[in-house]
């Protein structure tokens, strides 16, 4: 493949370059997954004001995983690529990882639940939040003296949803153009959204439409934003916009842009969430998970719902390729027996 289509970019803004996105692969997990070299699926829809040479990491990768390369570039010109994000994307730029977040909401004036937090032990960060959401629901009702009616615990509920997202967004930059600078690589994969029929996220966070906001706004003549932000991909969506679909809740900065009515947040919350994928009310996830190939970023592949979702997925179309990219660091060793493991159990989910 010639070295001109796979060159890294970087975007020159305010006389500084910003870096590249810099992916290295590690290893292929979940249902038929395989490793990418993100940093050079370079595309036609993306304006290049300048360009750094090939590195030697560069290259390895390239003579490593040119199919994926050529693979990623051919579905994102047939707007058949789609990103998935994870708490990984979030954290870069000062989002909390689920055990501060957790922890935030404890130490809140609301709340005052550091002793629960103090008591749980090892138990997980799904019970910590149930014990947190009951114990704010039974002192709020105390508080108002009232019966637990279903119009009192909506008001309840709208207050929990404040406190997390006060607590979401406490250490995160309020500009957009200072959240764009602090992200190391976002920016980068705007155009890749602006193309894609859907990205998932399971954040709760706004990142995602303000970048998209800021690098993809309005033309002129146009009337109203090129994306839409969804929680129920039952619902009717847009054709003609970018599709941001939020599968655990949707809490944006700005409370007045409509966020959603439940979080995917506590212990009830996911077993709910995985009978529903069960029941098929997560069908046009699935559908979108067995006809576009995605790429999976900052994602553990730890949830339940999402697994049982590929696993679904991989029934109906075997023949899909999905990427999962793994971060290491540099001076990582990587493991070529528990790689080749991975890749064999993968291989072994299609048949």
């Amino acid at each position: 493949m010639p070295e001109s289509q796979c060159r890294a970019v970087a975007e020159a803004r305010g006389g500084r370059n910003v870096n590249p996105l810099r992916l290295r692969p590690m290893l292929a997990l979940g249902v038929h997954f395989a490793v990418a070299p993100v940093e050079c699926v370079n595309h036609p829809f993306q304006t290049v004001r300048d360009a750094m040479p090939l590195q030697p990491v560069d290259r390895d990768l390239l003579r490593a995983h040119s199919r994926a390369v050529v693979h990623m570039r051919e579905r994102l010109v047939a707007r058949s690529l789609g990103l998935v994000l994870g708490a990984g994307v979030s954290k870069a730029v000062g989002f909390p990882a689920w055990g501060e977040l957790v922890k935030r909401i404890a130490a809140s004036a609301e709340v005052e639940g550091g002793h629960l937090i103090a008591a749980s032990g090892n138990s997980s960060e799904t019970a910590k939040t149930q014990m947190l959401l009951q114990h704010f629901r039974t002192k709020r009702l105390d508080q108002l003296g009232v019966p637990a009616s279903a119009r009192v615990l909506r008001k309840i509920h709208g207050e929990w949803r404040r406190i997390v997202q006060s607590a979401l967004y406490e250490s995160v930059p309020r500009d957009v153009r200072t959240l764009a600078e602090s992200h190391p690589y976002l920016s980068s994969l705007i155009p890749v959204i602006a193309r894609s029929p859907m990205t998932v996220t399971y954040n709760f966070d706004d990142m995602v439409e303000r970048l998209l906001q800021l690098e993809n706004g309005p033309r002129e003549g146009e009337y109203g934003r090129r994306f839409e932000s969804i929680w129920d991909a039952a619902l009717q969506s847009r054709r003609d916009v970018s599709v941001i679909y939020h599968p655990n809740g949707y809490l944006p900065s700005n409370l007045l842009e409509h966020p959603s009515e439940h979080l995917v947040f506590s212990e009830d919350s996911f077993a709910d969430q995985l009978i529903e994928s069960m029941a098929g009310h997560h069908a046009p996830l699935l559908h979108h998970l067995a006809r576009t190939t995605c790429c999976f970023i900052g994602l553990s592949l730890q949830d339940g719902t999402l697994r049982h979702l590929l696993r679904q997925s991989a029934r109906i179309n075997p023949g899909q390729y999905h990427y999962y990219v793994s971060w290491r660091r540099a001076e990582d060793v990587r493991d070529p027996e528990a790689e080749a493991l991975m890749s064999g159990a993968s291989t072994s989910q299609r048949r």
